[in-house]
């Protein structure tokens, strides 16, 4: 039994979302059907060339699907929340006060505010999926 992974379940919300069956988005990312299966199933992981070609694909941020394999990989490693944190904010810590997030998200340009609630609501549908 094969436990889904975040990695997958955006796969699966990816493909899903845009109407494809699994042969149909194994062909457009050059992998085989079963292949494809195992990464939706987390049965394996993406290599650095899959993330690629999916983010190319369907138009998406290559960042958020590296971020997805590291939180999946930081579980396994037994990795805590802060550490995997760190990776992605280049060793800088922040404070978590709430009031503070939101000031400083409301200073934010449209632009980055739709890059934010954007990666957001991938977050969600991968939640959602699992």
């Amino acid at each position: 039994m094969t436990t889904k992974t975040n990695i997958g379940s955006a796969l699966t919300a990816l493909r899903t979302g845009n109407h494809l069956t699994i042969q149909e988005a194994a062909k457009h990312l050059k992998l085989t059907p079963s292949s494809y299966s195992n990464y939706e199933h987390g049965r394996s992981y993406p290599d650095i060339r899959l993330i690629f070609r999916t983010a190319v694909y369907y138009h998406i941020n290559i960042e958020f699907l590296i971020f997805l394999v590291c939180i999946d990989l930081a579980s396994f490693e037994n990795l805590k929340n802060e550490e995997l944190f760190r990776l992605f904010t280049y060793g800088h810590t922040f404070s978590w006060d709430f009031f503070e997030l939101f000031e400083r998200y409301n200073s934010l340009s449209d632009v980055y505010k739709h890059a934010a609630s954007t990666f957001l609501e991938a977050a969600s549908i991968c939640n959602q999926q699992i």
